[in-house]
C-alpha cells in the first residue's frame, strides 16, 4: 500500500492510474468507511483512500482538537482491505496559505452552477 503525503505524490501516483476509486474520509475509520472501500474495490482496479483532519469542517474549535484520530488502525485496516493508496496530508500541505483566501457561492451560482 503506497502513503502518499504530498499534493505532488499524489498527482504523480493519480497519473499511473486510470480507473481509481476515491473514498476522502476524516480517519476514525467505521464499517461505513469500510463498505465505501469494499465497493470501490469491486468497481475499479485501483483503489484510493485519503484521511484528512479538515479543520474547514468544524465551527467549534475544541470539536477539532477533540476529533479523534487513528491514523495508525486505520492504515492497519485499509491494508488488510487491500486498497492501493492513501493520501494523508498536512493541513499545511493543503492549505499553505493558511485557509487565507476563501470562494463563496452567490445567489446566481446556486442557482446556474449549484
Amino acid at each position: 500500500m503506497n502513503l502518499l503525503k504530498r499534493v505532488v505524490d499524489i498527482q504523480e501516483w493519480r497519473s499511473q492510474h486510470q480507473d481509481v476509486g476515491f473514498i476522502p474520509t476524516m480517519g476514525a475509520l467505521h464499517e461505513g468507511h469500510f463498505s465505501l472501500v469494499r465497493k470501490a474495490l469491486s468497481e475499479n482496479s485501483t483503489t484510493l483512500v485519503s484521511i484528512f483532519v479538515n479543520p474547514t469542517q468544524f465551527n467549534n474549535p475544541d470539536d477539532l482538537q477533540t476529533y479523534p484520530r487513528t491514523l495508525e488502525k486505520d492504515l492497519e485496516s485499509l491494508e488488510q482491505l487491500g486498497v492501493d493508496a492513501v493520501f494523508t496530508p498536512t493541513q499545511e500541505e493543503l492549505y499553505p496559505d493558511g485557509y487565507r483566501y476563501k470562494i463563496t457561492e452567490s445567489n446566481e451560482s446556486k442557482v446556474l452552477e449549484g
